[in-house]
């Protein structure tokens, strides 16, 4: 188990995570969910309904053994999905 002292969160390890990585897609979204934005608005931003979205989310917690966006976001960063990078990309949109 992976204990983080700054944010006083424990993240369950993946197994998934190895079997199953997150797609580029995934990681678009996980990405808007670290920048802070809603599910309205990232569903407004790439085109889809607010249930495909959910849909997408859920694989995405599933896929990373999380249960909340601010889980998502601390193992995003700690396998490398969330980057400066990407953030830049999708603030230029």
């Amino acid at each position: 188990m992976i204990f983080l002292v700054r944010t006083g969160l424990t993240i369950r390890d993946s197994k998934l995570l190895e079997d199953e990585p997150l797609t580029d897609y995934e990681i678009l979204i996980l990405n808007h969910i670290a920048l802070g934005k809603t599910n309205k608005e990232i569903a407004k931003s790439l085109h889809v309904s607010s249930r495909t979205l959910e849909y997408y989310i859920s694989n995405i917690y599933r896929k990373l053994g999380v249960d909340s966006r601010i889980q998502s976001v601390v193992k995003g960063i700690y396998y490398g999905y969330i980057t400066d990078n990407m953030e830049r990309k999708i603030r230029a949109r």
